[in-house]
């Protein structure tokens, strides 16, 4: 029987996606675009240098726009707009 081991590797991508999807979380609850300082304060364990790192992150759902503020990532953004627009509610974004 084949066995999965995770590599180090592997288990700090892991670990910076479930960090990446928490700082997202806060960032949907607080419901606009934020400073890093202002989102790592709503963090326990995030500084803003973190936030900023976060944002760099490949296929992390945030991302630093050009005025320094952290908001949803373009990707992420999409699919939540496909997900909106595909719900049950016929809720329609444009």
């Amino acid at each position: 029987m084949d066995e999965l081991i995770l590599t180090n590797s592997s288990s700090k991508q892991t670990d910076l996606h479930i960090k990446s999807f928490h700082l997202f979380a806060l960032l949907l609850s607080i419901g606009h675009p934020v400073t890093p300082l202002d989102l790592s304060a709503f963090s326990h364990d995030a500084s803003p240098q973190f936030v900023e790192f976060m944002c760099s992150v490949a296929n992390s759902p945030i991302e630093m726009t050009s005025d320094g503020l952290v908001t949803v990532s373009c990707d992420v953004f999409v699919a939540l707009k496909r997900f909106l627009n595909n719900s049950r509610r016929n809720v329609k974004i444009v």
